[in-house]
Protein backbone atom coordinates (compact mmCIF):
# COMPACT_ATOMS: atom_id res chain seq x y z
CA UNK A 1 0.00 0.00 0.00
CA UNK A 2 2.76 2.08 0.99
CA UNK A 3 3.82 2.11 -2.91
CA UNK A 4 0.87 2.80 -4.24
CA UNK A 5 -1.25 6.03 -5.62
CA UNK A 6 -4.50 5.67 -4.10
CA UNK A 7 -3.41 2.61 -1.63
CA UNK A 8 -5.05 0.40 -4.52
CA UNK A 9 -8.31 1.96 -4.46
CA UNK A 10 -9.17 1.12 -0.82
CA UNK A 11 -10.22 4.12 1.58
CA UNK A 12 -8.96 3.38 4.89
CA UNK A 13 -12.33 2.92 6.09
CA UNK A 14 -12.72 -0.40 3.77
CA UNK A 15 -9.47 -1.85 4.59
CA UNK A 16 -10.75 -3.96 7.90
CA UNK A 17 -13.40 -5.59 5.96
CA UNK A 18 -12.05 -5.96 2.27
CA UNK A 19 -11.42 -10.05 2.96
CA UNK A 20 -14.95 -10.54 4.60
CA UNK A 21 -16.73 -12.97 2.34
CA UNK A 22 -19.31 -10.86 -0.12
CA UNK A 23 -22.14 -13.23 0.83
CA UNK A 24 -25.29 -14.12 -1.20
CA UNK A 25 -26.16 -10.62 -2.30
CA UNK A 26 -26.23 -9.90 -6.02
CA UNK A 27 -23.05 -8.21 -7.00
CA UNK A 28 -21.88 -6.03 -10.39
CA UNK A 29 -19.03 -9.19 -10.59
CA UNK A 30 -22.21 -11.78 -11.02
CA UNK A 31 -23.87 -8.92 -13.17
CA UNK A 32 -21.48 -9.03 -15.69
CA UNK A 33 -20.24 -12.85 -15.48
CA UNK A 34 -24.57 -13.32 -16.09
CA UNK A 35 -24.34 -10.79 -19.12
CA UNK A 36 -20.98 -12.77 -20.26
CA UNK A 37 -22.31 -16.06 -20.60
CA UNK A 38 -25.87 -15.24 -21.97
CA UNK A 39 -24.58 -12.84 -24.46
CA UNK A 40 -21.00 -13.16 -25.03
CA UNK A 41 -19.35 -16.32 -27.13
CA UNK A 42 -15.83 -15.42 -25.98
CA UNK A 43 -15.39 -12.67 -23.34
CA UNK A 44 -12.87 -10.00 -24.28
CA UNK A 45 -12.78 -7.83 -21.11
CA UNK A 46 -11.42 -4.69 -20.06
CA UNK A 47 -11.59 -3.46 -16.57
CA UNK A 48 -10.25 0.45 -16.31
CA UNK A 49 -9.20 1.10 -12.67
CA UNK A 50 -8.58 -2.81 -11.44
CA UNK A 51 -7.54 -1.30 -7.88
CA UNK A 52 -6.98 -4.67 -6.07
CA UNK A 53 -8.03 -7.10 -8.34
CA UNK A 54 -10.86 -8.28 -6.11
CA UNK A 55 -13.32 -8.23 -9.41
CA UNK A 56 -10.70 -8.66 -12.15
CA UNK A 57 -9.75 -12.07 -10.02
CA UNK A 58 -13.21 -13.16 -9.43
CA UNK A 59 -14.41 -13.00 -13.54
CA UNK A 60 -10.83 -14.72 -14.35
CA UNK A 61 -12.00 -17.83 -12.15
CA UNK A 62 -15.89 -17.11 -13.45
CA UNK A 63 -15.40 -16.66 -16.97
CA UNK A 64 -14.98 -19.52 -19.26
CA UNK A 65 -12.74 -18.66 -22.12
CA UNK A 66 -11.57 -15.18 -22.44
CA UNK A 67 -8.90 -12.46 -22.79
CA UNK A 68 -8.30 -10.25 -19.62
CA UNK A 69 -7.25 -7.05 -19.84
CA UNK A 70 -6.45 -4.30 -17.35
CA UNK A 71 -5.67 -0.53 -17.33
CA UNK A 72 -5.40 1.29 -13.48
CA UNK A 73 -2.70 3.80 -12.37
CA UNK A 74 -1.29 1.31 -10.28
CA UNK A 75 1.00 -1.52 -10.94
CA UNK A 76 -0.75 -5.02 -10.46
CA UNK A 77 -1.24 -5.38 -6.76
CA UNK A 78 1.62 -8.14 -5.42
CA UNK A 79 -1.30 -10.34 -4.24
CA UNK A 80 -2.90 -10.95 -7.13
CA UNK A 81 0.44 -11.02 -9.19
CA UNK A 82 1.07 -13.66 -7.05
CA UNK A 83 -1.87 -15.92 -8.48
CA UNK A 84 -0.35 -15.52 -11.74
CA UNK A 85 2.06 -16.47 -14.50
CA UNK A 86 4.14 -13.73 -15.44
CA UNK A 87 5.40 -12.97 -18.73
CA UNK A 88 6.71 -10.45 -20.70
CA UNK A 89 6.86 -6.66 -19.37
CA UNK A 90 7.49 -3.58 -21.82
CA UNK A 91 7.89 -0.37 -20.28
CA UNK A 92 7.97 3.60 -21.80
CA UNK A 93 7.51 7.22 -20.54
CA UNK A 94 5.21 8.25 -18.38
CA UNK A 95 3.88 11.94 -19.52
CA UNK A 96 5.58 14.47 -17.10
CA UNK A 97 1.81 16.07 -16.13
CA UNK A 98 0.87 12.86 -15.10
CA UNK A 99 1.14 11.74 -11.49
CA UNK A 100 2.51 8.53 -12.03
CA UNK A 101 5.86 9.34 -11.61
CA UNK A 102 7.56 5.94 -12.42
CA UNK A 103 7.42 4.64 -16.19
CA UNK A 104 3.91 3.49 -17.56
CA UNK A 105 3.94 -0.52 -18.38
CA UNK A 106 2.44 -3.65 -19.93
CA UNK A 107 2.72 -6.88 -18.38
CA UNK A 108 1.38 -9.95 -19.81
CA UNK A 109 0.59 -13.09 -17.44
CA UNK A 110 -1.67 -16.42 -17.93
CA UNK A 111 -3.63 -17.62 -15.87
CA UNK A 112 -5.07 -21.45 -16.80
CA UNK A 113 -4.87 -20.57 -20.41
CA UNK A 114 -6.18 -17.04 -20.21
CA UNK A 115 -3.79 -14.77 -21.60
CA UNK A 116 -4.12 -11.34 -19.17
CA UNK A 117 -2.53 -8.07 -20.17
CA UNK A 118 -1.81 -5.30 -17.32
CA UNK A 119 -1.19 -1.85 -18.19
CA UNK A 120 -0.04 0.79 -15.51
CA UNK A 121 -0.43 3.88 -16.47
CA UNK A 122 -2.36 7.11 -16.15
CA UNK A 123 -6.11 7.18 -17.83
CA UNK A 124 -4.98 10.35 -19.11
CA UNK A 125 -2.27 9.03 -21.09
CA UNK A 126 -3.62 8.86 -25.10
CA UNK A 127 -0.03 6.63 -25.80
CA UNK A 128 -1.43 4.21 -23.42
CA UNK A 129 -4.47 3.46 -24.81
CA UNK A 130 -2.98 3.58 -28.16
CA UNK A 131 -1.04 0.45 -26.76
CA UNK A 132 -4.18 -1.57 -27.23
CA UNK A 133 -4.38 -0.59 -30.37
CA UNK A 134 -6.05 -3.62 -32.54
CA UNK A 135 -7.73 -5.57 -29.42
CA UNK A 136 -11.36 -5.14 -29.72
CA UNK A 137 -13.19 -5.33 -26.17
CA UNK A 138 -16.87 -6.57 -25.73
CA UNK A 139 -17.25 -6.32 -22.06
CA UNK A 140 -15.45 -3.53 -20.11
CA UNK A 141 -16.06 -2.48 -16.91
CA UNK A 142 -15.38 0.99 -16.00
CA UNK A 143 -14.31 1.62 -12.30
CA UNK A 144 -11.50 4.60 -12.22
CA UNK A 145 -11.77 7.96 -12.02
CA UNK A 146 -16.00 8.34 -11.33
CA UNK A 147 -16.29 11.79 -13.14
CA UNK A 148 -17.76 12.45 -16.18
CA UNK A 149 -14.75 14.49 -17.77
CA UNK A 150 -12.94 11.05 -17.13
CA UNK A 151 -15.60 8.64 -18.24
CA UNK A 152 -16.35 10.49 -21.51
CA UNK A 153 -12.81 10.51 -21.94
CA UNK A 154 -12.70 6.42 -21.57
CA UNK A 155 -15.30 6.26 -24.04
CA UNK A 156 -13.28 8.53 -26.62
CA UNK A 157 -10.13 6.24 -26.03
CA UNK A 158 -12.55 3.10 -26.55
CA UNK A 159 -13.62 4.47 -30.03
CA UNK A 160 -9.97 6.66 -31.58
CA UNK A 161 -8.34 3.29 -31.20
CA UNK A 162 -11.28 1.07 -32.27
CA UNK A 163 -11.17 -0.70 -29.14
CA UNK A 164 -14.47 -2.01 -29.09
CA UNK A 165 -15.87 -5.09 -30.78
CA UNK A 166 -19.27 -5.01 -33.26
CA UNK A 167 -21.08 -6.04 -30.21
CA UNK A 168 -19.85 -4.88 -26.78
CA UNK A 169 -21.37 -4.20 -23.13
CA UNK A 170 -19.93 -1.49 -20.65
CA UNK A 171 -20.83 -1.21 -17.11
CA UNK A 172 -19.67 1.81 -15.11
CA UNK A 173 -19.54 2.01 -11.69
CA UNK A 174 -20.85 4.73 -9.42
CA UNK A 175 -23.06 6.05 -12.02
CA UNK A 176 -25.22 8.16 -10.35
CA UNK A 177 -25.42 12.06 -9.53
CA UNK A 178 -23.56 13.99 -12.25
CA UNK A 179 -22.01 10.71 -13.84
CA UNK A 180 -25.80 9.34 -14.87
CA UNK A 181 -26.36 12.87 -16.32
CA UNK A 182 -23.94 12.23 -18.73
CA UNK A 183 -25.89 9.00 -20.18
CA UNK A 184 -29.04 11.35 -20.51
CA UNK A 185 -29.57 12.71 -23.77
CA UNK A 186 -29.25 16.04 -24.43
CA UNK A 187 -32.14 18.18 -25.49
CA UNK A 188 -33.13 22.33 -25.99
CA UNK A 189 -36.56 24.01 -26.04
CA UNK A 190 -37.40 25.31 -29.71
Amino acid sequence: MAKSFFNYGVPDFLKPVINKPVGNSVTYTDLMALLAERYLPRVNYLEIGVSVGKNFFQLLNTLGPASMNAFDIEEINPVLAGQLEKGPRSEWDTPASSIKKNKSSLSEFTYKDKKIGYISADVWDRNSWGRMEGKKFNLVFSDALHTPQAILFEFEMLVKYGLLDQKFIIIWDDSRGQNAEIFLPHHQEI
